[in-house]
């Protein structure tokens, strides 16, 4: 089939080459550089000299890409070796990894509807599985805390409810807190009562705990981490001892790969279609 355009991979976790599996399959020139993998074994030069679009990892935040092989390549370097007109594609914090790139040519892919909504249904899937696989008891009639009602906070606690599990829903503001009454019990923050669940799951990006609430959690809770870094405990939550705290970031690449890599595929399209 003859390539539609040209896309370069730099780095990532194992859903980036789903992603770029996904766009070759569909008749896309594709190169992805940083990883085992003969079918994109090329150097990070020759992947961007002719790129049109350059996609970055999601959750790259830093100056530099260290890649799954172990190298590490300068972001300006990736720059510096890219086309003029090409497109950079990335998570949020991309608009300041690339603060010297006029913003016309960067693009976070995060905020395509489509992939945004499709990720948190995947990240809250992977959530229950790690509840069910690693938790001592079934999510049926669990007792359950969803912290914070955006996207993957809405999904998980409706999926959550579906299975059998008593959630309440923790949230700041009051328009929030009545859109999550809909479906089960909602409350501020400052009225949850931190000793009635057997699981609360983080999917906050800001801290919603710390240290000074660890007497008032119950010994037999379990805190899942869903939100991307700084997270949302301080080191007090983090280091609770029998394995009770549980770093889940980095759902659903760690999960679903394959989902994953074909939702993020899908949305750079997408943008790609909207510029044209």
């Amino acid at each position: 089939m003859k390539q539609k355009n040209k896309f370069a991979f730099i780095g990532g976790d194992e859903r980036t080459l789903y992603a770029a599996s996904y766009l070759a399959e569909n008749g896309c020139g594709v190169a992805a550089v940083g990883f085992d993998c003969k079918d994109y074994d090329i150097s990070f030069l020759d992947a961007v000299s002719g790129a049109a679009c350059v996609i970055l990892p999601i959750t790259q935040g830093t100056d530099a890409v260290k890649t799954a092989s172990g190298d590490t390549i300068r972001v300006r370097d990736i720059v510096d070796a890219t086309p003029a007109d090409a497109l950079f594609f990335g998570g949020p914090k991309i608009y300041s990894v690339l603060r010297d790139v006029d913003a016309s040519r960067v693009c976070d892919i995060t905020k395509n509807e489509k992939f945004a909504e499709r990720n948190a249904d995947l990240t809250a899937e992977g959530a229950i599985g790690i509840i069910i696989n690693t938790l001592p008891f079934s999510v049926r009639d669990m007792r359950a805390a969803v912290l914070g009602y955006g996207r993957i906070g809405r999904s998980l606690a409706e999926k959550l409810c579906a299975l059998g599990a008593d959630v309440t829903v923790a949230a700041r503001r009051e328009e929030i807190i009545a859109e999550a009454s809909k479906i089960c019990r909602a409350t501020h923050f400052d009225m949850l009562d931190l000793g009635a669940f057997d699981c609360m799951i983080n999917t906050v990006p800001a801290k919603t705990l710390d240290g000074a609430a660890l007497g008032s959690i119950s010994g037999d809770t379990y805190i899942i981490e869903l939100a991307s870094p700084p997270g949302g405990f301080d080191d007090d939550i983090k280091s609770l001892p029998n394995g009770k705290f549980i770093n889940a970031q980095g759902l659903p690449g760690k999960t679903a790969p394959a989902s994953a890599g074909a939702a993020m595929a899908e949305a750079v399209l997408d943008i790609l279609k909207e510029k044209k």
